[in-house]
C-alpha cells in the first residue's frame, strides 16, 4: 500500500507542476515511465476502478505493466464510461512482437471489443493511418489504439 500512497503522492504533484508551469513534471513523467507493478498491484487497481482482466496469470500476465499503461487504462475508463476487460498485458509470445514498446516490457495491454468503447476511441481520438492494415487513432497524450480485428491494442508513447 505504501507503494501505491508515493505513486499517488508523485502523479499529484507531477499534475500541480505541469499545472502551474513547474520545469519538474517531465523528469517526473520519466521516473513514473520505468516503475512497473507486479500482477497483483496491477489487478488490484483495476478492480478498484471496474476494470476486468479476462484470464489469469500466466495466460493473461499485468506483472511488469508499467505505471503510464494502468493510468491511461484508468483515464479511458473514466472518460468513455465504456466496461473495459484487459485481454493481453505482459505476456510474451503468441502474436505479442518483442520490440522496444512491446507487451512484454510493459508498453502494451489488449483491450476487449465492445461498441461504447470503440465509438469513444473513434469519435474522440485522432485518426492516425493504419498500422499493418488496421485502423489506428491517437489519444492527446500520444498513446496509439489500433483495432486489430478482435480487440484495440493499445500502445503507451511514454
Amino acid at each position: 500500500m505504501a507503494k501505491k500512497s508515493l505513486i499517488i503522492l508523485i502523479l499529484l504533484v507531477g499534475s500541480t507542476f505541469a499545472v502551474f508551469g513547474g520545469g519538474a513534471s517531465e523528469e517526473i513523467s520519466e521516473v513514473l515511465a520505468n516503475i512497473t507493478y507486479t500482477d497483483a498491484e496491477a489487478r488490484e487497481i483495476l478492480s478498484a476502478a471496474g476494470i476486468g482482466v479476462n484470464n489469469p496469470a500466466p495466460a493473461t500476465s499485468l506483472e511488469g505493466i508499467r505505471i503510464p499503461a494502468i493510468v491511461t487504462i484508468l483515464t479511458l475508463k473514466a472518460a468513455s464510461g465504456a466496461e473495459i476487460v484487459v485481454t493481453g498485458g505482459t505476456e510474451s509470445g503468441g502474436d505479442h512482437a518483442p520490440d522496444t514498446y512491446s507487451h512484454a516490457n510493459g508498453y502494451k495491454i489488449d483491450l476487449q471489443l465492445n461498441p461504447t468503447l470503440t465509438n469513444y476511441i473513434e469519435t474522440n481520438y485522432t485518426p492516425d493511418g493504419t498500422v499493418g492494415d488496421y485502423p489506428a487513432y491517437r489519444d492527446a497524450s500520444g498513446n496509439l489504439y489500433v483495432l486489430e480485428g478482435d480487440h484495440w491494442d493499445v500502445t503507451i508513447s511514454e
